[in-house]
C-alpha cells in the first residue's frame, strides 16, 4: 500500500495511492519459477542482437498472485519492482503476475 508511479502525468510528478490484499498462487508460481530458472538458456534464443540484452542478467524473483481487492484508478496485469536500473542491475527485482485480473481487461467483463 502506497504511492506509485504514474505513467500519464505530462509533468511526472503526481503519483496514485494504491493498495491491494492478495493471496500467493503457489501452483503457478513454482510453473514461473521454473521459466526464470531456464531464461538463461532462452533468452540467447531471443531474436534481437545481444547488445540489447543487459550485461549482468539477474533472474527476478516471480511470483502469481490472486487478487482478493485492488483499490486504485486500475487493476494492471502486473507489478514489476523496482524500475531503477541502478537498483535492478545489482540487487534484482521483483515482478508479480496478477493473475485473475485479466478479466478486467475483456470486453465482456462486468
Amino acid at each position: 500500500m502506497g504511492w506509485i508511479e504514474t505513467y500519464i502525468d505530462p509533468e511526472n510528478i503526481r503519483a496514485y495511492f494504491e493498495g491491494w490484499v492478495a493471496i500467493v498462487d503457489k501452483e503457478k508460481s513454482r510453473k514461473f519459477k521454473k521459466l526464470v530458472e531456464d531464461s538463461v538458456k532462452i533468452i540467447p534464443q531471443l531474436p534481437w542482437p545481444k547488445e540489447m540484452e543487459k550485461d549482468n542478467f539477474l533472474a527476478p524473483d516471480f511470483t502469481t498472485l490472486e487478487v482478493i481487492c485492488f483499490a486504485s484508478n486500475g487493476c494492471p496485469l502486473g507489478i514489476n519492482v523496482p524500475n531503477y536500473n541502478d537498483i535492478t542491475d545489482n540487487e534484482g527485482s521483483k515482478n508479480l503476475f496478477l493473475n485473475n485480473s485479466l478479466g478486467s481487461y475483456t470486453i465482456n467483463a462486468v
